[in-house]
């Protein structure tokens, strides 16, 4: 395998960073006024890279190493949520008292709180793990299909990864049942097998279809957090079902990520990719801006700017990446002795 002209630490370390980037830092769940406090800041940071940054660089490298499509990367993601939510930190099956707030009660059936759970899932496989691999295919796309885990890095971050999970189970207050552990790990195993066998262009439109405008794959990418939040809280405060809750979070927030991926997953139209990517993005901007001026978190709203800058850098790399496609195909057009 030759190698990439890039080096392998640059999009190992934009995922470990993207990924509590996006899923902590930016919706407020982890309070940047951590910086306030340096050893507070780094004990905190080194959590969430063992936790998110080791998380996603699993999923991407079995993806790789399994060559699967979106279809496994979003399954794996979603098998991810579940150890986080339900064997470290048992969100999942939190009872009253905690930041789980009303879905410990509306939703919650056989101990299990049923609308959080499902949205939190989707949430961790859309914008915790998908959301960074598809950024940093864009970023450097001479990696997508590299693998950079080599050698003895995979099995150690794989020991990092259960590590901080077993950390995390052992210093969160309240715990879950034996149980909700056991079927939290069957429902993970189970995820893991099927994206396992799942075909590489599963739900993927047919090569050469021409994606959506922008405008329609930067509203699918923006589609989840509002779509889960309006919904959880309509669905509670309205005294919904929670079946139907969970059946319109399904409907309403987590297909258009699965349609947004069907328009786009095949590389073939990076300008799109980063359409959609820009609307998961651009909303947690706006949540972002919301929280500094509505339920203030310090410094927050600066997030907001790095992310804007970093879609920036990325449609930078995108647009020069399509150019010198451009160029060489031209130029392997062009007729021999005419300089292209």
């Amino acid at each position: 395998m030759s190698e990439a002209p890039v080096p392998r630490w640059k999009p190992l370390l934009a995922l470990v960073v993207l990924s509590p980037f996006f899923a902590e830092y930016m919706t407020g769940s982890t309070p940047v006024t951590l910086l306030l406090n340096p050893l507070s800041f780094v004990i905190s940071a080194a959590f969430l890279a063992g936790l998110y940054g080791a998380g996603v660089l699993l999923v991407r490298e079995l993806a790789v190493r399994w060559n699967k499509g979106w279809a496994a990367i979003l399954l794996l993601g979603t098998a991810y949520g579940i150890l986080e939510e339900g064997v470290a930190v048992h969100t999942f099956f939190a009872t009253g008292g905690t930041t789980v707030g009303v879905f410990t009660t509306y939703g919650h059936f056989l101990g299990t709180n049923w609308v959080w759970a499902v949205g939190l899932a989707g949430f961790h496989g859309a914008v915790s793990i998908a959301l960074p691999i598809l950024l940093v295919g864009l970023w450097w796309p001479e990696w997508r299909q590299l693998r950079l885990l080599e050698g003895r890095r995979l099995p150690l971050t794989a020991a990092i990864y259960a590590g901080t999970v077993a950390l995390f189970a052992l210093i969160t207050p309240y715990a879950p049942s034996a149980a909700g552990y056991a079927a939290s790990l069957l429902v993970v195993a189970a995820l893991i097998g099927l994206s396992r066998v799942l075909p590489r262009d599963l739900m993927l439109t047919a090569p050469g279809t021409a994606p959506p405008g922008p405008w329609v794959l930067f509203g699918l990418g923006a589609a989840f957090l509002p779509a889960w939040l309006v919904l959880g809280g309509i669905g509670a405060n309205g005294h919904w079902p929670a079946a139907v809750t969970v059946l319109c979070v399904l409907l309403f927030a987590e297909l258009p990520v699965l349609l947004g991926y069907r328009y786009v997953g095949r590389w073939e139209h990076p300008a799109a990719m980063l359409a959609f990517a820009a609307g998961s993005v651009g909303f947690l901007m706006v949540w972002a801006v919301l929280r500094d001026l509505v339920a203030p978190i310090p410094g927050i709203a600066v997030l907001a700017l790095l992310a804007y800058l970093l879609l920036r850098h990325v449609r930078a790399s995108v647009r020069l990446h399509v150019a010198t496609a451009e160029a060489e195909r031209f130029g392997s057009l062009a007729p021999h002795g005419v300089v292209a």
